[in-house]
Protein backbone atom coordinates (compact mmCIF):
# COMPACT_ATOMS: atom_id res chain seq x y z
CA UNK A 1 0.00 0.00 0.00
CA UNK A 2 1.27 3.14 -1.48
CA UNK A 3 0.38 6.86 -0.67
CA UNK A 4 1.57 9.90 -0.03
CA UNK A 5 -0.61 10.88 3.19
CA UNK A 6 1.70 10.70 6.04
CA UNK A 7 0.81 8.02 8.34
CA UNK A 8 1.59 8.24 11.75
CA UNK A 9 3.82 5.38 13.26
CA UNK A 10 2.67 3.71 16.70
CA UNK A 11 4.35 5.46 19.29
CA UNK A 12 7.41 4.91 21.61
CA UNK A 13 7.42 5.61 25.33
CA UNK A 14 8.91 9.15 24.89
CA UNK A 15 5.85 9.72 22.25
CA UNK A 16 2.89 8.11 24.30
CA UNK A 17 1.35 11.98 24.95
CA UNK A 18 1.69 12.59 21.05
CA UNK A 19 4.42 14.03 18.61
CA UNK A 20 4.20 17.70 19.46
CA UNK A 21 4.80 20.42 17.15
CA UNK A 22 5.78 19.50 13.47
CA UNK A 23 9.51 20.78 14.03
CA UNK A 24 10.18 17.66 15.76
CA UNK A 25 8.56 15.05 13.71
CA UNK A 26 10.23 12.77 10.88
CA UNK A 27 8.30 11.51 7.71
CA UNK A 28 10.07 8.93 5.99
CA UNK A 29 10.04 8.27 2.35
CA UNK A 30 7.48 5.25 3.21
CA UNK A 31 5.32 8.01 4.59
CA UNK A 32 5.50 7.00 8.64
CA UNK A 33 6.13 9.95 11.25
CA UNK A 34 8.10 9.69 13.69
CA UNK A 35 9.48 11.71 16.74
CA UNK A 36 12.84 12.80 15.33
CA UNK A 37 14.82 12.03 18.72
CA UNK A 38 13.34 8.38 18.31
CA UNK A 39 14.11 7.24 14.74
CA UNK A 40 17.76 8.97 15.09
CA UNK A 41 18.32 6.88 18.35
CA UNK A 42 17.09 3.61 16.18
CA UNK A 43 19.37 4.54 13.27
CA UNK A 44 21.82 4.50 15.55
CA UNK A 45 21.74 1.69 17.57
CA UNK A 46 21.24 0.05 13.62
CA UNK A 47 24.62 1.35 12.69
CA UNK A 48 26.18 0.15 16.45
CA UNK A 49 24.90 -3.22 15.64
CA UNK A 50 27.28 -4.06 13.07
CA UNK A 51 26.83 -1.62 10.41
CA UNK A 52 22.44 -2.75 9.58
CA UNK A 53 21.13 -0.24 6.65
CA UNK A 54 18.77 2.31 7.73
CA UNK A 55 15.24 1.07 7.27
CA UNK A 56 11.82 2.31 8.69
CA UNK A 57 11.00 0.60 11.68
CA UNK A 58 8.02 -0.43 11.40
CA UNK A 59 7.73 -1.46 7.61
CA UNK A 60 11.51 -1.76 7.04
CA UNK A 61 11.82 0.20 3.97
CA UNK A 62 14.75 1.30 3.00
CA UNK A 63 15.75 5.06 4.14
CA UNK A 64 18.49 6.20 2.10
Amino acid sequence: YKSDTPRPSPRTNRTRRGMGSAARQVILPCKHVFHRPCVLRWMNQRRAAGGAPADCPVCRSPIA
